[in-house]
């Protein structure tokens, strides 16, 4: 059965009415919320998210016939709707539920995000239950992009540091203006600080190279042929060992070999030196010398030849020597012209703490500053509370956030607001567990029994056992004063007993053994605490059984008899 009491905290927090439909994530299994981290989120940008609750089928050891979600705590300028009319679940059916988080974010941060819930068991109603996940807010994605530069930020709050990345790097030179009295003439400014609100236009040069120049490279040397007479011996040289060295004229060691004598390459001609790539200045000259690895006496000289520039791709010929041929490539590198880009950078005021008035039961931000407003209770976002002023409709404390498009913000201080429901009042049932059961409990008040108008000690539950004739009450109380008491239950003891058949349970009250009398064979007895946890358990097999509560304190319990037939449970008091 829906609580009425769950009904009341849904209209509270303005979530509870039929919204679009979420979609339910199909890889959620377990219990629990998912995603367990949410998408990023960014300040001034609308953002959409579906949120999926796992609920559990039992708790406690009894099954959970409802659920209900009250409360999602989220950053401001963000609400939440269920996929439920009162967010309003039952597990048994369906255990898996939704809610979509929706609106603007005007907060950067990592923001917890706390599900309260209730569950309600097949023996105790409005059992707290929470699920939480988390939601990062970064600052306006509005960095600067442009075939000249792009920026860390192109938006923020004053005093704004800013840092630039050149996109067009090998430019003869730059030049930066960044409207603030500052330049820069690198090719990456960085921590460029803009002190004062206000549009800084930032102007971009690059100098490009007016000459048109070439890059040579030689690929390869093909030996062609060497005269034999150069390297041969009979007793050594019957696999000569050519390698290739190039000298740079004017530098004395060589810029290129082949390889190392000890590991020349063999092989006669016609042979290649492929993958040379060695680049080559065009106002220079450059010797290739061939040798023959001699691993007794010295290496065999089998000619030089001589690169020079403007070349010519062929063959070079020493007589009586060698012959050789080489590859080179060149590559024009055309003029570059100037590039001038120009953009802007916004920067914000700081915002000014707002004040906030609370008179004639409605609560007014003054704020001068073109700003939006998200107010909050105990810490936590109300839903859809984003406008000038607010009426409480709880008591608490309230403050509200104030932010500009910038993402600049600032928060009120505490603001205590008392708010007692005029319409509101607790309502007793009758349950045919052999008790009373407070119907529309409020969350976050205290509970307290009264039976013929004095206090029952330690009866702050939503259930009551009746153990005597009488008039029941119940009242419930706020941590800021407000209370509201029902009207009186006569409830009469007999009709307790009618209510279990031929179940009894005595005595009761009970100063320690208790008897159970049935007329199905016990199987088990299970006591449980005000809180619905399982303090003992007692094996029976017979339809007469004893429990022993001597060890337990003073108080109210369920007791849960199993038998042959079914599950019946009776309520009694320990003194």
């Amino acid at each position: 059965m829906k609580k009425l009491g769950t009904i009341i905290i849904g209209l509270l927090t303005g979530a509870n009415i039929f919204a679009q439909t979420c979609t339910v994530n199909p890889d959620a299994t377990t219990v629990g919320a998912y995603p367990s981290v949410l998408e990023i989120g960014t300040v001034g940008v609308a953002y959409e998210q579906d949120v999926t609750i796992i609920f559990p089928t039992d708790s406690l050891g009894y099954p959970v016939v409802a659920a209900t979600i009250n409360n999602v705590s989220l950053p401001a300028g963000l609400s939440w709707e269920c996929s439920t009319p009162d967010c309003f679940y039952t597990p048994n059916t369906n255990a898996a539920g939704c809610f979509r988080i929706s609106g603007t974010p005007t907060d950067m941060g990592i923001f917890p995000i706390v599900i309260n819930a209730t569950l309600d068991l097949s023996v105790l109603p409005g059992l707290p239950n929470q699920y939480q996940t988390s939601l990062e807010i970064t600052g306006a994605a509005t960095g600067l992009s442009n075939e000249g530069f792009n920026s860390s930020t192109g938006i923020g709050c004053a005093p704004l540091s800013v840092s630039f990345l050149n996109n067009n790097p090998g430019m003869d030179g730059y030049q930066w203006n960044f409207g603030n009295g500052h330049s820069h003439w690198g090719e990456n400014p960085e921590n460029v600080v803009f002190e004062e609100p206000g549009e800084y236009v930032v102007s971009y040069t690059a100098y490009g190279n007016a000459d048109t120049t070439y890059t040579y490279v030689l690929n390869s040397i093909n030996l062609t042929s060497v005269e034999q007479s150069l390297w041969y011996t009979a007793v050594f040289d019957m696999n000569p060992k050519f390698y290739v060295t190039i000298y740079e004229a004017g530098v004395a060691s060589h810029i290129y070999q082949s390889s190392t004598p000890s590991s020349a390459p063999t092989g006669q001609a016609p042979k290649t030196f492929n993958n040379i790539n060695l680049t080559l200045d065009p106002t220079k000259s450059y010797t290739v010398e061939i040798y023959e690895y001699d691993a007794l006496n010295a290496d065999d000289d089998c000619g030089s030849h001589y690169i020079t520039f403007p070349f010519e791709n062929g063959t070079s010929v020493n007589p009586a020597m060698s012959t050789i041929s080489w590859n080179i490539t060149a590559t024009a590198h055309m003029p570059t012209a100037d590039m001038h880009v120009t953009d802007t950078i916004h920067v914000h005021g700081a915002v000014t703490v707002p004040d906030v008035d609370y008179s004639n039961g409605e609560l007014i931000a003054t704020s001068s500053d073109d700003v939006t407003f998200q107010w909050y209770l105990n810490g936590t976002a109300i839903n859809d509370a984003t406008t000038l002023s607010y009426t409480p409709t709880l008591s608490g404390y309230y403050t509200v956030v104030v932010a500009n498009a910038g993402g600049c913000s600032e928060t009120s201080i505490e603001v205590l607001a008392t708010s007692c429901l005029p319409d509101y009042s607790p309502e007793i049932v009758f349950v045919t567990t052999g008790g009373l059961e407070l119907e529309n409990a409020l969350a976050d008040h205290t509970i307290d029994w009264y039976f013929n108008g004095s206090i029952v000690t330690g009866a702050n539950t939503t259930v009551m056992p009746v153990t005597a004739t009488g008039a029941y009450s119940v009242t419930l109380t706020d941590a800021f004063g407000c209370t509201y008491t029902s009207a009186a239950y006569n409830a009469s003891l007999s009709a307790t007993e009618l209510a279990f058949g031929s179940v009894t349970a005595f005595p009761n009250p009970t100063t320690g053994k208790l008897t159970i009398n049935t007329e199905a064979v016990i199987t088990a007895v299970d006591v449980l605490d005000a809180s619905g946890r399982i303090v003992q358990t007692t094996a029976a097999n017979a339809t007469t059984t004893s429990v022993d509560l001597t060890t337990l304190p003073n108080g109210y319990y369920m007791v849960k008899i199993q038998t042959v037939q079914g599950v019946i449970t009776k309520n009694v008091v320990k003194h």
